[in-house]
């Protein structure tokens, strides 16, 4: 498979995907996130909007394990329990 680099948020991304989740992009929240987390072997964040399509295509569970890694990085917690109501 191909290897993705990701790299630690600013405070201001973190801030920003957080209050994503409370509008109308909550729908792509997870996908913003990993394309602000995207750098290449140098460090350079190498993301942008064009990446969120693409990653519309990939699985579910594929982009959920990268959002989980990604909040792991940053020192969130990060659920593995599924809502009761799911």
């Amino acid at each position: 498979g191909t290897v993705l680099r990701i790299v630690s948020l600013s405070a201001g991304d973190l801030i920003e995907w957080g209050e994503a989740n409370e509008s109308e992009a909550k729908r792509t929240a997870g996908l913003r996130l990993i394309v602000k987390s995207m750098v290449d072997a140098d460090g350079r964040r190498i993301g942008q909007d064009k990446h969120i399509p693409l990653l519309r295509n990939k699985s579910h569970k594929t982009t959920e394990a990268m959002v989980k890694a990604i909040l792991k990085l940053n020192g969130m917690n990060v659920s593995t329990e599924k809502a009761k109501n799911d």
